[in-house]
């Protein structure tokens, strides 16, 4: 139940749903998600990466964590994984 409330709380901050917009918080609660092995959390977390929002760009740590959603059976972070390794 965390892990969902993690993801749901860092995509309001990403987009700023009902809250003020802070990708630095929306990164902090992605982060907390992939931690905990959520495929979502490590997907978000990489797109945050690949897009240099809330952190400086690096394109192989989105690469690490799209990997690391694949691995936890995100069709999302295959299908982001697969695009930036293009």
């Amino acid at each position: 139940m965390m892990v969902l409330v993690a993801v749901m709380f860092g995509a309001m901050y990403k987009f700023g749903e009902g809250v003020k917009k802070d990708n630095f918080k929306a990164m902090e609660l992605f982060q907390q998600a992939c931690d905990l092995n959520d495929g979502l959390g490590c997907s978000n977390l990489g797109a945050m990466y690949a897009n240099g929002k809330g952190v400086r760009k690096d394109l192989s740590k989105a690469l690490e964590y799209f990997g690391k959603a694949c691995d936890l059976k995100s069709d999302e972070g295959c299908e982001n994984y697969a695009r930036l390794k293009r």
